[in-house]
């Protein structure tokens, strides 16, 4: 790799560094918890310019690449197989077992690669599920929704977790974790003090819990990191309390960031803001990924004895 080649995991002040390569502003994710960013950062004599940049969010089982991007005039000198590379150490050395990767079609038109999933399936990401796609809007959006006009049953039933005393939260996060096993699942103990209690909502039918939406919130970004819904009542329901709360607690220009990457959200979302074509989630093992860094390790040795 070039000397004059640099990674850093970025803070917050160095967002703005790598704007022009970020059209969708995943970078901001770094204020929230378990998201993180690696920026590669090239020397042109004095002047530093931005080459490559890698965005991810991480829970106990899974680490997801939101986003991943090389500089044009970069591309194809092995930065981004390095910053993936980083992505895939950080996942080891938090025992995560899958890093996985959304592939959208909009995406397509800002990377600039002829596949982007075949890319991707070079390096590791063999498994493919199709998604609804992540959706970037604003809570106005959400607030003007048909749905948020009419009377819902399972309203009622809605309440947020500020509601609860912080050891019935944590009996709540388990109770949801053990139902679910998406990608944003957290232990009660990492998860607590992430939430933003006063919009995170769960649905209750007597004491049994037929969902729940566990939000974080940080710089106007709203962002669920966990949902489930035992039916799409339940969803809307629950979906209509947390904007209200939102809109009531931040104001409407507050930006969503809705993840649907978990089947049955399709129908909810598309309520909110319309049909998005869809993605696809790309699971790579991180097995897969140190056996191949052990054979790479071997090969000068193997290369020796031949010549």
């Amino acid at each position: 790799m070039d000397n004059s080649l640099h990674f850093y995991r970025l803070k917050k002040v160095d967002a703005e560094f790598f704007r022009g390569m970020d059209p969708y502003e995943r970078v901001r994710l770094i204020s929230l918890p378990f998201c993180f960013a690696i920026g590669a950062i090239k020397d042109e004599g004095e002047e530093k310019v931005p080459a490559g940049l890698l965005v991810a969010s991480m829970s106990n089982e899974t680490l997801i690449v939101e986003w991943l991007a090389v500089t044009p005039e970069y591309q194809w000198n092995g930065i981004g197989e390095s910053l993936l590379s980083k992505a895939f150490q950080i996942a080891l050395g938090n025992g995560i077992a899958t890093v996985q990767t959304v592939i959208m079609p909009e995406y397509e038109k800002e990377v600039a690669l002829k596949d982007a999933e075949e890319y991707f399936r070079e390096r590791l990401f063999t498994e493919k599920t199709e998604i609804g796609g992540d959706i970037e809007f604003m809570l106005s959006e959400a607030a003007n929704a048909s749905f948020m006009k009419k009377d819902n049953e399972k309203e009622g039933a809605c309440r947020l977790l500020s509601d609860f005393t912080t050891a019935e939260r944590k009996t709540i996060i388990n109770k949801l974790s053990l139902i679910d096993n998406a990608a944003y699942t957290y232990s009660p103990e990492l998860f607590i003090h992430a939430l933003d209690t006063d919009i995170s909502v769960v649905c209750l039918s007597g004491s049994a819990l037929e969902g729940g939406i566990l939000i974080c919130t940080a710089d106007n970004i709203i962002y669920p990191l966990y949902s489930y819904a035992k039916s799409e009542a339940v969803s809307e329901a629950m979906m209509k309390t947390a904007i209200i709360s939102a809109e009531r607690k931040y104001g409407r220009e507050s930006t969503v960031f809705l993840m649907m990457r978990q089947a049955g959200t399709e129908n909810t979302a598309e309520k909110l803001i319309g049909r998005r074509a869809s993605a696809h989630l790309l699971t790579a093992s991180t097995k897969e990924f140190e056996k191949s860094l052990k054979e790479t390790e071997d090969e000068p040795e193997k290369g020796g004895k031949n010549v």
